[in-house]
């Protein structure tokens, strides 16, 4: 508990500061666990092609599709993903989580491409607009 001459600021940051610890505790427990073929499917995780699934985030992203707008950096999308604990490596004989910072890796790594091929897509799609209304005239 606080001693008489701490502020209730100070018991408050306290006690955030201890959910926060025991939070983590509980996350790196998570983190570390190694799970069987059979948990990841009742968990629905992915184990194969992770470049489709991250690629698919990164194309919403970079659309600013509406269930991504609260997110304004990579590192956002990157948490977002790790948050919904879907993405998976095997290790020993087991299913391992995928770690935030692996997962904001491959999205640094994927993003330059795939926001090329948006770029592209988008010029086509202008150009063949363009090429119907001179067509229409």
């Amino acid at each position: 508990m606080a001693s008489k001459n701490s502020s209730p600021k100070g018991t408050k940051k306290q006690t955030k500061m201890i959910e926060k610890m025991s939070k983590k505790r509980v996350q790196r427990q998570y983190n570390d666990e190694i799970i069987s073929e059979e948990e990841l499917e009742n968990r629905g995780g992915i184990i194969g092609s992770k470049v489709e699934y991250l690629n698919l985030h990164l194309k919403m992203y970079f659309e600013k599709h509406l269930y991504y707008h609260h997110l304004k950096t990579l590192s956002d999308l990157a948490l977002y993903i790790y948050r919904e604990k879907k993405l998976y490596y095997s290790k020993h004989n087991g299913f391992k989580l995928m770690e935030y910072s692996s997962i904001l890796t491959e999205l640094s790594t994927l993003s330059k491409s795939e926001q090329e091929l948006l770029e592209e897509q988008k010029e086509e799609s202008r150009m063949k607009t363009k090429k119907y209304k001179n067509w229409k005239r």
